[in-house]
C-alpha cells in the first residue's frame, strides 16, 4: 500500500483505538 495511505490508516486506527479506550 502507499506510504501515505498506510500512515493515514494507521493514524486513524490509533486515534479510534485511543478514543475507545478513553471512553
Amino acid at each position: 500500500c502507499d506510504f501515505k495511505d498506510c500512515e493515514r490508516r494507521f493514524s486513524h486506527s490509533d486515534q479510534l483505538k485511543r478514543h475507545q479506550r478513553r471512553h
